[in-house]
């Protein structure tokens, strides 16, 4: 077992054109890769960021393009020698007319060892703006996490984050994996306190993965993604645009932190 890790968080600013955000993901953890990053975490809806209620994420989900996007990332895995978290993808409910928002890891070897459903979708109404996932997602139902080199690490997407339940049923991982596509006008608002205060309250890195800029569509996404350490402490941070950031996960700080304010202990006695 290692003491530390190095993850990648990649930023970008995904379009309705699902070859060329395949390319730029490809071209990033790559990058990511050359920088050292033995786990490179991709954004939410990395794959695809078109019209609302498109009918295209369907054809994502359910048809040939699916295998495409999941055979490219696994033989990138394999060739690159890195784990990838692959920010999500839109997959097939079976047992209603929706989808799932789906992250799926795949190992060095380019075998999925996981896939977490997205489990609260997201909902938000201003006079500016209107947002309802769940016209076309479906909730999931299990938190996920997975193991690197000793080092369990958590996962979640986007508005998850506002949940802090789901967070405490994972207490005393490593680390959260948060892909997302936080909006400009929420973003703003919340997203770096939100996510602080997530790493604060479990003491655990905080590795987020975001979009960030104007989308082909119209949308403004807030990116600004992060790595936190288990203290809240914001090491590393790109604000907008496509970018890499790589921080280390470290055991002993992780330990250092919770001998010396041991929350996560009084938490465990409740």
């Amino acid at each position: 077992m290692t003491n530390s890790i190095k993850i990648a968080a990649i930023q970008m600013v995904s379009s309705s054109c699902l070859d060329e955000n395949l390319l730029t993901a490809q071209k990033l953890c790559i990058e990511s890769v050359r920088q050292g990053a033995e786990i490179v975490v991709l954004p939410e809806y990395f794959i695809y960021i078109g019209e609302a209620n498109s009918r295209e994420i369907y054809e994502i989900a359910t048809t040939t393009i699916q295998e495409k996007i999941l055979s490219t990332l696994s033989k990138l895995a394999k060739t690159q020698k890195v784990y990838i978290v692959a920010g999500s993808i839109p997959t097939q409910d079976i047992t209603s007319d929706k989808l799932f928002n789906t992250c799926f890891v795949f190992n060095s070897a380019g075998k999925i060892v996981c896939q977490y459903n997205k489990i609260h979708t997201f909902k938000y109404q201003s006079s500016k703006l209107k947002f309802d996932e769940a016209i076309n997602y479906s909730n999931g139902d299990k938190v996920v996490a997975f193991n690197y080199k000793g080092f369990n690490l958590g996962l979640a997407i986007c508005f998850d984050i506002r949940f802090p339940e789901l967070f405490r049923q994972l207490l005393g991982v490593d680390a959260f994996i948060i892909p997302a596509a936080f909006i400009s006008e929420t973003g703003q608002a919340h997203w770096e306190t939100i996510l602080r205060t997530r790493a604060i309250e479990n003491q655990c890195y905080v590795i987020a993965s975001a979009q960030g800029g104007t989308h082909s569509n119209g949308r403004k996404t807030y990116g600004h993604s992060l790595i936190i350490n288990p203290w809240g402490t914001v090491e590393h941070l790109v604000a907008t645009g496509e970018g890499v950031i790589i921080g280390s996960i470290n055991k002993d700080k992780i330990t250092q932190i919770r001998t010396q304010l041991p929350a996560i202990d009084c938490c465990k006695l409740l």
